[in-house]
């Protein structure tokens, strides 16, 4: 079957891939792409990441690509992958392949699997190769001409929105537990209807989520909170049972609130203001317990950042309501800065049925037009006037600077310094 996309066209024109293909070929061997980029090229969503699949090994992927200039990374080399780095600027000097890597795998079949890992064989076979994959969606394979390989039915699937694993679900699960959550993400970006085996497979097998790491645990996750139909998939997930596994104090009363962010998100969508912020989802579906959000920080392995920003979206809330006037709402923007202060603003807004929604509309139109102030009265200005260097310094500055904020920022250095002064004395 030939397929016709820009995208199709973009990527199998594109100098870095036509060279793997044609290296491959001329080497004796068949190279196709594999997974995502047919899976996305097929409904003609945006392509992110580009995989390829060969009937060569792993030491001969990395041969060839020596031969040809290509500098490769032995990210999985153990699982039969070598990542080839390839020219950024490929393709009428854009970025199209969306990063510098190209995955290339071995075909394979599993011998051995423990939930997490698993011990490969190398084998010519394209039909075994594709048995071993998660879901039929993602089992599709395209050659240099464009021609699809399906061996799965995942074509017919993909048209459908069906979601479904491979032969065995509970198999596919007992081979790599984190597909208990991948079964969810691809419902959550192409699903619209789940074949069943697959989903009581996930419910029964869901606590082997608890055996995976965080980092694994959090990619999925924070995919699917991005994704288009996230609510629906959520909902899911805790109906199913398997939410819990990941965020303990999920309940009814959360999920409430997650829906409406999700729709207050999608609909309001204020130009860097609003948008999908998938560390706001997952407070909203922690909630407001601090030592909740602490522990699936640690569970999640969040970055420093990322943990800093969760805590603060359930930590730092202002009540909308309490700002009436202007004045308070700059002096909210100007302490807490734009986006925590939208984030009060969402939160608020999705827990509290009775909150004035146009007030809030309004809060977040005052956010988008506020333009950072800077303060302009320095540590040194403190000491000049007196203060020795220590706590003291940033007591002064605090008062000082709430002095000014209370003034509706208007007074200029000279006053300030002035205030100072006086407040020395």
């Amino acid at each position: 079957m030939l397929v016709s996309t820009s995208d199709k066209d973009r990527i199998l024109n594109d100098k870095d891939l036509v060279t793997l293909f044609k290296a491959f070929v001329d080497n004796g061997y068949e190279i196709r792409l594999v997974g995502g980029s047919v899976r996305d090229m097929l409904i003609g969503k945006d392509i992110k990441d580009i995989d390829m699949a060969v009937d060569a090994t792993p030491d001969e992927v990395e041969r060839i690509l020596n031969d040809i200039g290509v500098k490769s990374i032995p990210t999985g080399k153990a699982f039969g992958t070598i990542s080839a780095i390839i020219n950024y600027n490929s393709y009428d000097n854009q970025a199209v392949l969306g990063n510098r890597f190209v995955e290339i795998t071995s075909l394979r079949e599993d011998i051995k699997t423990d939930g997490r890992h698993a011990e490969v064989t190398y084998t010519k076979d394209w039909r075994l190769d594709s048995l071993r994959r998660d879901l039929t969606i993602n089992a599709l394979y395209m050659d240099s001409e464009g021609r699809i390989y399906d061996y799965v039915g995942g074509q017919e699937d993909l048209r459908a929105g069906h979601v479904k694993f491979i032969g065995n679900p509970q198999k596919r699960i007992e081979e790599d537990a984190l597909r208990v959550m991948r079964f969810f993400r691809f419902y959550a970006g192409y699903g619209n209807s789940f074949d069943e085996a697959s989903f009581n497979a996930c419910l029964k097998m869901a606590e082997n989520i608890s055996n995976l790491s965080g980092e694994r645990i959090r990619d999925e996750l924070f995919k699917l909170l991005l994704s288009e139909k996230a609510s629906v998939a959520i909902n899911l997930m805790y109906d199913a049972r398997v939410l819990n596994y990941v965020i303990p104090s999920a309940s009814e009363a959360t999920l409430a609130i997650f829906d409406k962010i999700v729709n207050l998100e999608t609909r309001l969508h204020i130009d860097e203001i609003v948008h999908t912020d998938p560390v706001r989802r997952l407070a909203a579906l922690i909630g407001d317990d601090l030592v909740m959000a602490d522990k699936v920080s640690y569970r999640l392995k969040l970055s420093n950042k990322d943990k800093k920003y969760l805590v603060s979206i359930i930590g730092d809330q202002v009540n909308a309501d309490c700002l009436i006037d202007e004045h308070e709402t700059s002096k909210m923007l100007h302490q807490y800065g734009t986006c925590m202060f939208v984030n009060s603003v969402l939160m608020n807004w999705a827990k509290h049925s009775n909150i004035n929604c146009e007030h809030c509309h309004e809060l977040l139109e005052r956010a988008k037009a506020w333009r950072p102030l800077e303060f302009p009265i320095k540590g040194g200005d403190v000491i000049d006037a007196g203060i020795e260097e220590g706590r003291e310094i940033g007591d002064v500055l605090f008062n000082l600077e709430k002095w000014w904020a209370d003034n509706h920022f208007a007074p200029d250095r000279l006053a300030l310094l002035n205030k100072l002064y006086d407040m020395v004395s």
